[in-house]
């Protein structure tokens, strides 16, 4: 019996970045990618059952921190790996990211070695 693909679900508002992240994820694993263009899109997106989520922070209608709170506060996927991924450099960010409930925050772009690691870590790919 052949495993079921991993499913990703990837949250940013910048179309170049969602292209990269998606073509870089499915070089990396057997997954399917489903792109959500802000937080709020995420939040509601993210019940439909996904193994992981790649967040950025900063997006309209609703943040990833933001974003993160909602989705860690409903207790059927509390457990869901969420990843954020940023362009601000600002360790307070970070901590803010964290205190979210984020496992972890990449800076932007996310190389294929960061991805490979984070499949690794989370996922076990």
């Amino acid at each position: 019996m052949t495993p079921a693909k991993l499913r990703i679900l990837l949250a940013d508002d910048d179309r170049i970045v969602q292209l990269a992240h998606e073509t870089l994820l499915k070089r990396l694993c057997d997954c399917d990618v489903v792109i959500a263009n802000d937080g709020a899109e995420a939040v509601r997106s993210v019940a439909e059952g996904f193994d992981m989520l790649l967040i950025d922070i900063h997006m309209p209608i609703l943040n990833g921190i933001e974003a993160t709170i909602q989705i860690r506060s409903n207790p059927l996927i509390k457990t869901l790996p969420i990843i954020g991924i940023t362009s601000d450099p600002n360790p307070t960010a970070h901590k803010h990211c964290l205190e979210a409930g984020m496992n972890e925050v990449f800076l932007k772009p996310v190389s294929a070695d960061t991805l490979k690691h984070i499949l690794k870590q989370y996922l076990h790919v």
